[in-house]
């Protein structure tokens, strides 16, 4: 069967398309790293991965309203939990999101899906399913994970990351060492195109 040219031209568009301003590279390359997330974490981290959750909620203070973590990556054999931020681009950097990742790695485990629970209270009629679906997912997570920050982003960015973080341990994972990274999976030629648009 001949491979069709679909997604090596939709995956180039994507990449051209980051050159104009404005342009949410994140939010479209997104749903295609998704996909691959639990094979670099295996590559990278040396970690299993069970479960990926897009959008985690991160409940704000004093609030029922919430941030999102990128993806909530959970592995059953390490007894670990990553909080994920993709970033695509050095600029997008924000401090606020990273102090809120530590303030729910203090939290530890329990109080974050307390958290989810409150937000699922407090979410309007059409969501609510979407909430019980969450919760579902994330059930079997025991409650003594170790929760991990974990940023994949451009390189560049590590020095603006290392002054917020002010000491506090979070992992990197740099998009420059994802372009030439293999990963197991089944999808190498697939692969390779995601990560060249990255």
């Amino acid at each position: 069967m001949e491979r069709s040219a679909f997604l090596p031209q939709l995956l180039e568009l994507l990449s051209a398309n980051k050159s104009y301003p404005k342009y949410q590279h994140e939010r479209r390359i997104d749903i295609f790293f998704n996909f691959f997330l639990p094979a670099v974490l295996e590559a990278v981290l040396g970690t299993s991965i069970d479960l990926v959750v897009p959008e985690f909620p991160l409940k704000k203070p004093e609030s029922r309203r919430s941030t999102n973590a990128d993806y909530l990556a959970f592995s059953a054999r390490d007894k670990a939990v990553f909080l994920c931020e993709f970033r695509t681009t050095a600029g997008s950097f924000r401090k606020a999101q990273m102090d809120r990742y530590f303030q729910a790695q203090r939290a530890k485990w329990p109080a974050l899906r307390e958290d989810v629970e409150q937000v699922f209270a407090g979410a309007a009629r059409h969501d609510k399913e979407k909430y019980r679906r969450l919760l579902d997912k994330v059930r079997d997570i025991p409650r003594g994970v170790t929760i991990k920050v974990l940023y994949i982003a451009p390189a560049a960015i590590r020095l603006r990351l290392d002054a917020a973080a002010a000491g506090r341990r979070y992992e990197f994972i740099a998009l420059e060492e994802l372009r030439s990274l293999e990963v197991a999976t089944a999808f190498k030629d697939e692969w390779s195109l995601v990560r060249s648009s990255l």
